[in-house]
Parts: structure tokens; sequence; C-alpha cells
């Protein structure tokens, strides 16, 4: 979620202190590694590097390193229940107009569904580098064309649906450097609900078969 490269080579570039915790994460909540998906590769790797003790991790309950995981995770498809819904009245539209509509509840609901604040941390958990890896990360859940993500999210922004808030980025540190154990925090971006015209998750559903009966 908060370091855009392939996940495994994220993965090597953990010092040897962070790789163990990773490791000791994996077994506390008893994990299969061969089946991790790079954004879940991710969030253990931002955890790994953001517990610094080992005995910690063993002894915290497996719930809680979930809920943690959970928040650290960029959005992947299995977390949107709606998406398969979805994508069968998308692939069904009888014209472009009905798609446009479709696609912006969509990205609309995704950034309802996705917007994670921390008010200890004092920041957004689904902030990214820039807006084109938002984009490209919707594109991906939606299965569409990045350009077409890009063009309703500026007219979400437009007509005041979601507004963009400069955050900060957790990078993890270049384990070749002594001294740099967490790491830095860099700029970042992230969109917000203005008005939560979706305010659950649900009524994306509900709101394709209101358009699908007329």
């Amino acid at each position: 979620m908060k370091f855009r490269i392939d996940a495994d080579m994220l993965r090597n570039q953990l010092n040897v202190l962070q790789a163990e915790r990773y490791i000791a994460l994996v077994e506390r909540m008893e994990l299969n590694e061969e089946k991790l998906t790079d954004a879940e590769k991710e969030s253990l790797c931002y955890m790994a590097c953001n517990h610094d003790d080992i005995d910690f991790i063993k002894e915290t309950e497996k719930k809680d390193l979930f809920e943690e995981f959970i928040l650290c995770k960029r959005m992947e498809g299995d977390d949107v229940w709606w998406l398969p819904y979805w994508k069968y009245h998308y692939g069904k539209a009888p014209d472009e107009n009905t798609q446009n509509i479709l696609l912006q509840m969509a990205v609309d609901g995704l950034i309802n569904v996705e917007w994670r604040y921390s008010v200890g941390g004092g920041h957004y958990y689904n902030a990214r580098h820039s807006v084109s890896e938002i984009h490209k990360d919707y594109a991906m859940v939606l299965g569409v064309d990045v350009e077409k993500v890009s063009s309703v999210v500026s007219k979400l922004e437009e007509c005041g649906r979601i507004r963009k808030i400069q955050d900060y980025v957790w990078q993890y540190a270049d384990p070749n450097r002594d001294g740099f154990d967490d790491g830095d925090l860099v700029d970042g971006v992230v969109y917000v609900p203005c008005a939560v015209y979706l305010d659950k998750a649900h009524n994306v559903a509900y709101s394709i078969r209101r358009l699908q009966n007329g």
C-alpha cells in the first residue's frame, strides 16, 4: 500500500531485524506466505518496520495484528464485496452513458470504502505517492482503463463529491544506510469524500439495481 514496487523486491529490501519481524508476523498470524498477494506482502512489510520488538509480536492477540494488517493493506478486488455485481451490470450496460454513470458510482464507492484515518497518527492509511498511483489501483480493481478512472475522478472533484488532500507516505528505509531502521516520511496524496452520497458500500449495488429497473 505504501510502496509500489514488486512486493518480493520490497521483501528483500528489509534489513535483518525487519526480516525477522516479518517472519514473526507470518508465523503469529498463521499465514501461508506462498499464497500472499502483493498487497498483503506490502502490508506485512509495513508492519515489520513499524514494530521494533519480536516478543511484542509473539504476545499480541492475533485479532489485533489482523486489524492493523487490514488498515495497512492496499485495497484489492476481494475487499469490495459488491464488485462482482457491479462488473456484471457494467458489462451489460446498454450504452456508454450508462457505463459512465456506473463507473462514477463505482469510483465514488471505492473512495468511500477505502479511506481510513489514523487519529493517533494524524494521517490517512490509504495515502499514496501520487494521484496516478491511486488511479492505477482503482483501474486495476475495477478492470477498466486508467484514463477512464482519471476522467471520473476529475468529474467527482469538480462536483464537490471528493477532494484531494496532501498527506505523507511512510517510505521504507534503505537497509544499507546506518541509523535508519524505520524509514522516512515523504509527500503523498489521498482522496477523501466530501459529501457521502454513497455512505455505505451496499448502496452501490442498490443504485445499480435501481438504474437497471429504470
